[in-house]
């Protein structure tokens, strides 16, 4: 019978740093405390981070930079740990190399602990950071990617790395809150929504590369044919310092849609739920398509609402058009303003994708993510030792 499985879990960021990562770092070791496995967050030394409620929080470096190496090493010499596990990337690793060496490192001074990394993104990542993600790939007992096209990326150009990979899906950091339908009303009015308007919304940092000019396009489209609708976008907005967030509040002040484009800023977990909870529609765009990497998309699905996203050549397994999502192809400001118009006009539409989607969201629940990582770090410990040992 086992013993308890001593975990160190390595990330850069956590709440309440602004980072997604960081987010499904609490969430996963939460629930990871449920199971037979002492626990601890190895992490960054920032006031900003606070200690949560069943997570051991140990604050170790200032900087992720090389000289940061040696303490970081020492640490590990003083505490033994049956698994090291590196949640990568984190904003808070920036463009140093450390953390990508950190593999070699381990591995050469404690053979005898198990080496995971999660890797949150390579297929789409900058060349520069996918070589940057070579000492993982080499000196990792086990590689953990979020959705099965990362793994077919990676086996496709590396076929030896197989057995090395597993997928375990990410979910939302954010759970819905209880909101009754007074107080709903109340969030609406506030927000200036009248009781016959549809209130659109975006969750998800406003990146460039999301082309959410069409967003604003479709909706000025939508009211130029007497559609009574409003768009929230429930993100951080900073348009005297962000290009690009000047460049989307200068597009609503020329087409007139000051009144109808609300931009709440940064928000708290607990505020984001209920703006999504006071909204009609979800609209999640991405350019290469909707993917089980995107936690906006899996937060507005988790809240029930009906969303109108993007599909690229497929959709992801389980995802039906029109059965819990309306798919709509990227780029093309006039087919998603059909899309919304027909959500719009069908309430049962919307009824129904609601239903549906909010229900297929339990696939991505952290109960089932925690029990598939406890279910890996089980069957290491079980195995022979690693290679590299």
């Amino acid at each position: 019978m086992l013993g308890k499985i001593k975990l160190a879990m390595i990330s850069g960021t956590f709440p309440e740093l602004h980072c997604g990562i960081g987010d499904y770092t609490y969430r996963l070791c939460a629930e990871l405390k449920k199971h037979d496995a002492a626990v601890s967050v190895v992490t960054s030394q920032s006031p900003q981070i606070k200690s949560l409620e069943g997570v051991k929080l140990i604050q170790v470096l200032k900087n992720w930079d090389l000289l940061s190496l040696p303490t970081l090493l020492n640490f590990f010499r003083n505490n033994f740990t049956d698994i090291i596990h590196i949640q990568y990337p984190t904003q808070s690793y920036k463009d140093k190399a450390m953390i990508n060496i950190l593999p070699v490192f381990l591995k050469a001074f404690f053979p005898n602990t198990f080496l995971i990394v999660t890797i949150h993104d390579i297929k789409t990542a900058h060349i520069f950071n996918k070589i940057r993600a070579i000492p993982f790939l080499i000196f990792a007992d086990k590689i953990i990617l979020t959705v099965a096209e990362e793994k077919d990326y990676l086996v496709k150009r590396f076929p030896f790395l197989r057995d090395k990979l597993e997928i375990i899906s990410i979910g939302s950091n954010i759970n819905p809150v209880e909101l009754s339908s007074e107080e709903r009303g109340k969030i609406r009015e506030k927000l200036g929504v009248k009781a016959d308007e549809i209130l659109l919304s975006h969750f998800g940092y406003i990146l460039p590369k999301k082309e959410l000019e069409l967003l604003i396009y479709s909706v000025k489209h939508l009211h130029e044919k007497g559609q009574k609708i409003k768009l929230i976008f429930i993100s951080d907005f900073c348009p005297k310092a962000n290009k690009y967030h000047r460049r989307l509040e200068s597009m609503s002040h020329k087409f007139n849609l000051e009144k109808l484009i609300i931009w709440t800023g940064y928000c708290r977990q607990e505020e984001v739920s209920k703006y999504l909870l006071s909204s009609d529609i979800g609209i999640q765009l991405y350019p290469d398509g909707v993917s089980y990497r995107r936690t906006s998309f899996l937060t507005a699905i988790g809240h029930g609402l009906p969303v109108i996203t993007t599909v690229n050549t497929r959709l992801p397994e389980g995802l039906i058009d029109r059965g819990n999502i309306l798919a709509v192809v990227p780029r093309d400001a006039g087919k998603l303003a059909d899309a919304i118009e027909e959500l719009i006009l069908s309430k049962a539409l919307r009824k129904d994708l609601s239903v549906k989607a909010k229900e297929f969201s339990g696939h991505f629940s952290y109960e089932s993510i925690a029990e598939e990582h406890f279910s890996l770090y089980q069957s290491l410990i079980k195995s022979e030792e690693p290679k590299n040992r």
